[in-house]
């Protein structure tokens, strides 16, 4: 199974997982930068996101 992201960006990963005959399991994630307030250094912000994607599955049925 492939999946790719309809509205993509730079900063947003798909990732598909626990592939089985009957289900696929896809989850998308925004990445960015969270600046800390005073002198902390940023951090990387990972948050699930809804999005439209597209997806072909390939294979043997069950």
């Amino acid at each position: 199974m492939v999946a790719t992201l309809k509205d993509w960006g730079a900063d947003n990963q798909i990732i598909v997982k626990d592939i089985t005959p009957n289900k696929a399991e896809v989850a998308i994630w925004d990445l960015g930068i969270k600046q800390q307030s005073g002198t902390g250094s940023p951090e990387l912000a990972v948050t699930k996101e809804k999005s439209a994607f597209n997806f072909i599955a390939i294979g043997e049925g069950s």
